[in-house]
């Protein structure tokens, strides 16, 4: 299984980049976002780290794990 990160997961690209990701059955997502409860795809490969690009403490969360 592939592990994929995406900042912004709530943004319009990358709630559609989640989506279309989502639908395949190799994919683990670990998705960076604002509110946990925005995401649109509700998926048992997706992993909602909530948190802030721009802070390095929220980062080392969202990059655990091989990401």
């Amino acid at each position: 299984m592939h592990t994929v990160a995406i900042t912004g997961a709530n943004s319009f690209i990358g709630s559609h980049l989640m989506d279309m990701l989502s639908r395949r059955n190799d994919v683990l997502i670990r998705a960076l976002v604002h509110k946990t409860h925005t995401l649109k795809a509700a998926n048992k490969n997706i992993i909602a780290v909530k948190g802030n690009i721009l802070k390095k403490e929220t980062l080392s969360e969202f990059a655990e794990h091989g990401c």
